[in-house]
């Protein structure tokens, strides 16, 4: 199977392209780029993703919806992580609601590599700090 993944930041859209286990190409376009250039983006490189299922992570929900409906609309069956795919990341902030898909994923990320209590830091649009556990659950940050 292949997988076209989408990241959705506060500036850029990253995707990259999965396929029989490898990274095989990756390429991005500004958040703020209107949807025509999105939607012509994703038709010059849809060669690269026929027959892919795409994840998107985003923490601009709009553009979610936006991206979601143009790989639909090409034939790529689409789902966006934690709606459509839950984040297997016991998630322990005060206030869950408030903490985005994108530190939930670093956290499983880094959890799955490491294996055990750890500090993630993202050096995004914004820096970002987040605790992990010992257990792999998200504490904070």
């Amino acid at each position: 199977m292949k997988l076209l993944a989408a990241d959705i930041g506060n500036t850029s859209i990253h995707f990259a392209l999965r396929d029989k286990g490898k990274w095989r190409g990756h390429f991005s376009i500004s958040t703020q780029a209107p949807e025509k250039a999105l939607r012509a983006l994703l038709i010059k490189k849809v060669a690269l993703f026929r027959g892919t299922e795409a994840a998107i992570a985003s923490v601009v929900p709009a553009k979610s919806a936006v991206l979601k409906r143009l790989l639909i609309s090409l034939g790529v069956r689409t789902y966006l992580i934690g709606k459509d795919i839950p984040v297997p990341v016991k998630n322990l902030y005060r206030n869950p609601r408030q903490v985005g898909v994108d530190r939930l994923l670093n956290a499983l990320a880094a959890y799955k590599i490491y294996k055990k209590e750890l500090i993630v830091i993202d050096f995004g649009t914004a820096i970002t700090f987040d605790v992990v556990s010992r257990r792999g659950e998200y504490l904070g940050g």
